[in-house]
């Protein structure tokens, strides 16, 4: 959120990233760069609060001060935001955050919001440095009719037979363009009858399902070939991708 001016941390706070073309869902490098103004009285900051375009590592995230490379006195990693707290205060130095996503959807913005750990509750936000300096873009995407990308499905065969090993299907893949929500992942047999419908998907953009070789009713399906088809709707049209996977007891 945006504070008023007498109570901001700095006089003023601009960032950009880079890079801002980017290829979608493929495993990229990012530096965001934070420029600040102080003024007489400034209490500057300690605490970062990055929201990045997609989920983001604590292994891959880097802090420098300047031209000096830091190590956070506290990270916390959530998803797609990163929480870090520095050991010392900045006032005028120039941050840079280094970290690695995937970007799924056209345009994502960076944001970025500062804070002083003395002073628990008051945020300011980081404005763009240039216009759109905080946005990411697919270029490759407008153009392409493709809403489904990176599908993947493990094992190849499943034994659902209560060793523990290869005993449900998981099926990987990232959205594009629209809502994960619009994902519809239907299994059927070489009869063209539907056997399974899955539900309750996990992830945003990039999802994840799993079919534990049961029906619709709960029951296992006999052994043998199956269809899955992973199918999602836009308003511009329909993509679907359909892969054999194998049953055996």
């Amino acid at each position: 959120m945006s504070v008023e001016f007498d109570d901001a941390l700095v006089r003023a706070a601009l960032g950009s990233v880079v890079p801002r073309s980017v290829t979608a869902n493929v495993d990229t490098g990012f530096v965001y760069t934070l420029v600040p103004t102080s003024g007489v009285g400034d209490s500057g900051f300690d605490v970062l609060r990055l929201v990045a375009p997609g989920p983001v590592s604590a292994e891959d995230v880097f802090v420098e001060i300047g031209d000096r490379r830091v190590t956070p006195r506290v990270m916390e990693v959530n998803q797609d935001s990163l929480l870090i707290t520095l050991a010392e205060v900045v006032i005028d130095d120039s941050v840079e955050i280094g970290f690695r996503t995937r970007v799924l959807s056209n345009a994502s913005v960076v944001s970025l919001d500062i804070a002083k750990s003395d002073r628990p509750g008051l945020w300011q936000s980081v404005e763009a440095a240039e216009s759109q300096s905080n946005v990411v873009f697919l270029p490759d995407l407008p153009g392409s009719s493709s809403l489904i990308r990176g599908l993947s499905m493990r094992p190849g065969v499943i034994t659902p037979n209560g060793d523990g090993v290869n005993e449900q299907l998981v099926l990987e893949f990232a959205v594009l363009k629209v809502d994960s929500d619009n994902a519809s992942i239907r299994i059927f047999d070489l009869t063209g009858r539907q056997v399974a419908e899955l539900q309750g998907g996990t992830g945003s953009g990039a999802v994840s399902f799993a079919w534990p070789a049961t029906d619709d009713q709960g029951q296992r399906v006999p052994p043998g070939l199956y269809l899955t088809s992973v199918e999602i709707r836009s308003q511009s049209g329909i993509d679907r991708v359909v892969r054999p996977i194998a049953v055996a007891y």
